[in-house]
């Protein structure tokens, strides 16, 4: 089960690197250009967006059930601040400031 949901992360992955290289060479393409970059930048984005919302939904049916049918709430407690334990602090500490950003009105 979770071999698909590796694959997604490497084609989010993927697909991410692929729109930040295309805004870089958006800001050094000239006029004429900027506007077929433009364009591929909205199509990637689009697959981005599909490809993530899919796996969103996958996750929150799929994987999500999996885990409630075979942990119980104090095992999968456990299991989230064992992995929030190995997040680097300055990573953690930037990870907050985003959220707390993002929850501002």
């Amino acid at each position: 089960m979770t071999a698909s949901f590796a694959e997604d992360h490497e084609e989010d992955d993927r697909l991410a690197t692929e729109i930040g290289q295309l805004g870089d060479r958006i800001r050094n393409a000239d006029e004429t250009h900027r506007v077929a970059l433009g364009i591929e930048v909205h199509e990637r984005f689009n697959s981005y967006v599909g490809i993530y919302l899919g796996h969103l939904y996958r996750e929150e049916t799929e994987l999500q059930q999996a885990l409630w049918d075979n942990f119980t709430d104090e095992e999968l407690i456990a299991m989230d601040r064992a992995i929030a334990r190995e997040i680097p602090l300055e990573r953690m500490g930037d990870r907050l400031n985003r959220d707390v950003r993002e929850l501002q009105p």
